[in-house]
């Protein structure tokens, strides 16, 4: 198994994930202090392929667009995830109930 991330997503400069959950097969993680609104998405169990392809099984990095600085703050899987921002709160999901996102 190799590792794949966006080179300097993730570090003491950079800051760490402050919110971390597994969420239809993919390890999830966001609000970092570089990047207080973006969600990482692993590809498709494979936990630490942060590779991005366009394959509807690869990774996915989406950022929310909520028109200020939200920081994501927790997560909750359920049917949908749910993101828990400093403001405000969204969810994420496919738009059809037998496609994973």
């Amino acid at each position: 198994m190799r590792w794949h991330r966006s080179r300097g997503a993730f570090s003491a400069d950079q800051g760490y994930p402050s919110a971390i959950t597994i969420f239809e097969n993919r390890l999830v993680l966001g609000g970092s202090k570089r990047n207080p609104g973006t969600i990482y998405l692993s590809a498709t169990d494979d936990y630490l392929n942060f590779k991005t392809s366009t394959l509807a099984t690869a990774s996915m990095r989406l950022t929310i667009n909520s028109g200020k600085l939200d920081k994501i703050e927790w997560f909750m899987p359920h049917s949908d995830l749910i993101i828990g921002c400093s403001s405000s709160e969204w969810t994420l999901g496919s738009d059809s109930d037998s496609i994973a996102i």
